[in-house]
């Protein structure tokens, strides 16, 4: 099977659209020009906890983000090892999973999406010339990192369903434990696909509690030694959080809903010149209320977006 994948990948018409979209990522980082050692934005915490990490083999508390961040320092500290430190080392280290972010987004709209090879295209350079994409694969910032080992997480998990075979169940659990140890707020991710299988297949399979225990176990592990080894209050624990607990949980669930509804603007702005003309087409063709049921969600849905501009 995984020998059909990879003739699968690389057949002509995807090796093709898989080409363009490496020369464009080349071409535009050629004009961008990611050289250079210094910070941008705020990636100098990270940048300097990997620093302290590569000189001192230890974590400097001082300079702890707000997100777990532990595997975007782990990463990162390859890359160091190799080519030595500077923020450009940082920045390919950012770039190169932005790269394979992209890519693995095309692979996934064609194979698991069964979208046609042009859309999926069209749907890869959307990616990635997102303004924030774009502009945050070349820094250090977790948000990258954070988006494209949720990409690899679904694609496997994708896979796993759709041939049920338990290496990519393993593979899908390993990218979002890396995902949720650089940004926390991964476990969301880990819940919805949990909350989905459920309402689906309308009933809990032992594989998907072992999905949510294992993808979490690792941040529980990581919040103990934190808390235990390193004397400061720089990062928001979930489980060993100072806060009560029913407090602690509304607090997530309010971070999440603002996550989300940064998540739905963004992506509405940048595909306006898509949907616009769809949205015109739809009140012209009277489409809009066939489905009832989608249209009220969706109208509910859209009333916190209003709210929060």
């Amino acid at each position: 099977m995984f020998r059909n994948n990879v003739s699968y990948y690389f057949s002509k018409s995807n090796a093709l659209n898989m080409s363009i979209l490496l020369l464009f990522f080349l071409i535009t980082e050629v004009i961008i020009n990611p050289i250079g050692n210094f910070p941008l934005n705020d990636d100098w915490v990270y940048g300097k906890a990997v620093l302290n990490l590569y000189n001192n083999q230890t974590f400097n508390s001082d300079v702890w983000g707000r997100a777990s961040m532990i595997a975007h320092i782990f990463y990162a500290k390859l890359f160091v090892s190799c080519f030595g430190y500077s923020y450009t080392t940082l920045r390919f280290s950012t770039l190169l999973l932005s790269l394979m972010g992209v890519a693995v987004f095309y692979i996934m709209n064609v194979e698991c999406f069964k979208i046609s090879k042009s859309k999926a295209f069209f749907a890869s350079l959307l990616l990635l010339y997102n303004p924030l994409y774009l502009n945050l694969s070349n820094s250090f910032m977790t948000d990258v990192p954070f988006l494209c080992t949720a990409i690899f997480g679904l694609y496997f998990y994708f896979h796993y369903r759709n041939h049920n075979n338990y290496w990519f169940f393993l593979l899908s659990i390993l990218f979002f434990v890396w995902c949720i140890l650089i940004r926390q707020l991964g476990l969301s991710f880990v819940l919805g696909i949990f909350i989905t299988d459920i309402v689906v297949t309308k009933k809990i399979k032992t594989t998907n509690i072992l999905f949510v225990l294992l993808s979490i176990a690792p941040v529980f592990v990581f919040e103990y030694w934190y808390k235990t080894k390193i004397a400061s209050n720089n990062y928001p624990s979930i489980f060993f959080s100072k806060t009560p607990q029913l407090e602690a949980i509304s607090q997530f669930a309010i971070n999440f809903s603002k996550r989300w509804i940064h998540y739905l603007t963004f992506t509405g702005f940048v595909l306006s010149p898509v949907l616009i003309p769809y949205l015109y087409n739809s009140i012209r063709n009277r489409e809009l209320l066939k489905s009832k049921a989608s249209f009220i969600i969706s109208i509910l849905l859209f009333i916190p977006v209003v709210w929060s501009f």
